[in-house]
Formats: structure tokens, sequence, C-alpha cells
């Protein structure tokens, strides 16, 4: 780690499971052997929230996943704005161009089909 990195607080990371970028609190990052590892919390706990007041991760209820660091961030704002930025330099191959979205007209219709008969 270099100085840059022990004064940052939070981190950019690539899951590397599912290719998916977050930012991170540093604290929530370990060293295992040779590879990245980030605590991650639970489905029921609000993530941003836990992200934004930099929570103490627990290491029984929280999941481990592989994670590959690409940037050291001095504020949570920084750091969203290079997970958004990397998530999207990232998946321009899948990028499906759909075009305005319309609403469908629906033609009114004066007279009932009762009225017809």
């Amino acid at each position: 780690m270099n100085l840059g990195e022990v004064a940052a607080k939070y981190a950019v990371v690539k899951f590397v499971i599912d290719n998916l970028y977050s930012e991170v609190p540093t604290s929530w990052l370990i060293q295992e052997e040779n590879k990245q590892l980030c605590l991650w919390p639970p489905r029921t706990a609000n993530t941003k929230i836990l992200i934004a007041n930099d929570a103490s991760p627990s290491l029984e209820t929280w999941s481990e996943y592989v994670v590959e660091v690409i940037k050291y961030c001095k504020s949570l704002e920084s750091a969203r704005k290079s997970a958004a930025d990397s998530n999207y330099e990232t998946t321009d191959d899948g990028i499906v161009i759909l075009g305005r979205g319309r609403r469908q007209h629906i033609v009114y219709n004066k007279f009932s089909s009762e009225e017809e008969e």
C-alpha cells in the first residue's frame, strides 16, 4: 500500500464473479494470501447507508467476495463517480440502443359494440 492508499477512505472495486463495480469503504477490504476480498452486507441491509456511514463489517454475517481494486478515493462522491464511470466504460459492448420511448395511443371508440347492434 502506498501513501495515497492509506489516506483514502473509499475504494472502487470490481467484483470478479460478476464484473460489477461498486464503491466501498476501505475498511471492508481484506487481503488474504494473494487475493483481495471485500466484505459485503447481507441482502436485508441497506447497503448505500452502510457505505455512506462507513459501517464496520461483521465477519459472522457478511459475505466475502473476490474483488479487484480499481481506484482509491478520498471521498464517497469521488468513489461513486468513478464506480459509475467504470461501469459505463465496461458495458459499452453490451449497450442496446432502444430509441425514444413513446406512449402507445389508444383509439377511443365513441360507439360501443352494444349501440351498433
